[in-house]
């Protein structure tokens, strides 16, 4: 669930009170806080200007410090198809939140499951020499 909650925040306009926890950094840039989780999502404003370049979101868990790397690609600027790891009964919760005219959701249960359909997913060293 806090894989598309991340998601959600980042595109969506809301006013849940649980969302409270945003900490912005920069333009295209914010941290959330929620239960031992870190967020950071970075978008290059080179990633906003093409339609073909994708953001790139890490979501790390300070304990087991795990990231896992999800592309976000831009279809236009008022839609986006957000990729992101798990079942959809994860996500079940924030499904009616979600303005389907901005955003369009592809589950995929894990990162051999994206690279079976096609995608490309960054290795955070990969993201780092960028």
């Amino acid at each position: 669930m806090k894989k598309l909650l991340l998601l959600f925040i980042f595109f969506c306009s809301c006013t849940d009170s649980n969302l409270n926890h945003i900490t912005p950094l920069g333009a295209h840039s914010l941290v959330f806080h929620d239960q031992g989780f870190i967020i950071d999502v970075r978008a290059d404003s080179k990633y906003l200007e093409v339609p073909d370049k994708a953001y790139v979101i890490s979501e790390r868990d300070i304990v087991n410090n795990n990231p896992r790397w999800i592309k976000i690609y831009s279809e236009n600027k008022n839609k986006r198809l957000i990729l992101c790891c798990g079942e959809k009964e994860e996500f079940s919760t924030l499904l009616p939140y979600i303005n389907k005219n901005q955003l369009k959701v592809f589950y995929l249960t894990d990162l051999e499951d994206w690279k079976e359909k096609g995608l490309h997913v960054d290795a955070p060293r990969k993201l780092a020499e960028e």
